[in-house]
């Protein structure tokens, strides 16, 4: 498996580091085959339909991180076998950000080093760990 180039977005929701763990779903599980491109550079791979990929980290152990605009969900994908888990976040703050449609909105994720995953739902000034 090749190397993981991402595009870190830099966003406006600033937070404070407040060890607040959202409320987290059992995680389900799937497992992701390439689909658009597959070559010895880049293996392309599909997120669940309205997903709204946005904020991406690779952490310390090659476990892709991704934040869901649109769906409140935190996923993590493992890319030697292919396994992705779904994680909801139900933190009870989203509903109000934007009226009508579930959103996350998290434009930034990074990882300390402990290995904790942090990202800040742009209607929060709380930074999440996960």
């Amino acid at each position: 498996m090749g190397v993981i180039i991402g595009i870190v977005l830099v966003g406006f929701a600033a937070a404070w580091f407040v060890s607040q763990k959202p409320t987290a779903s059992e995680p389900s599980e799937s497992v992701l085959t390439p689909t658009l491109s597959q070559n010895p550079y880049l293996q392309e791979y599909s997120l669940p339909d309205n997903s709204g990929p946005n904020g991406l980290i690779v952490d310390k152990t090659g476990t892709v991180w991704v934040t869901s605009s649109k769906s409140d969900m935190l996923y993590s994908f493992d890319q030697k076998s292919g396994q992705l888990k779904n994680y909801e976040i139900q933190d009870g703050n989203s509903q109000y950000f934007n009226p009508g449609q579930n959103t996350t909105m998290v434009w930034t994720v990074v990882q300390d080093k402990d290995g904790i995953i942090w990202f800040s739902p742009a209607w929060n000034k709380i930074t999440m760990a996960f």
